[in-house]
């Protein structure tokens, strides 16, 4: 037992002092936003703009890295005509 616990014990370390990865995707589909349309994911509590994509085949991808885990977000077209909070 006692060299089944020290056998563990490095992957138990190593597992605990990893940085959380705060890399984030999104995929999604539209419905009646045309082609060129470009999509800001905004941070809600700063405000601040955290990736856009452009819409091209009905359809959107975000990559980005996030500043902190979790958020509250709003997905929004550029000119405000259509948003969704996350």
């Amino acid at each position: 037992m006692k060299k089944l616990v020290i056998g563990f014990l490095p992957f138990l370390i190593i597992a605990c002092s990893t940085n959380p990865n705060n890399e984030f995707q999104l995929n999604g589909i539209t419905k009646d936003i045309e082609d060129g349309t470009v999509l800001c994911f905004d941070n809600t509590g700063t405000e601040t703009l955290i990736d856009s994509a452009v819409v091209e085949n009905n359809s959107f991808h975000f990559s980005t890295k996030l500043p902190k885990s979790p958020l509250q977000v709003v997905l929004r077209t550029k000119d405000f005509t259509c948003y969704r909070f996350l």
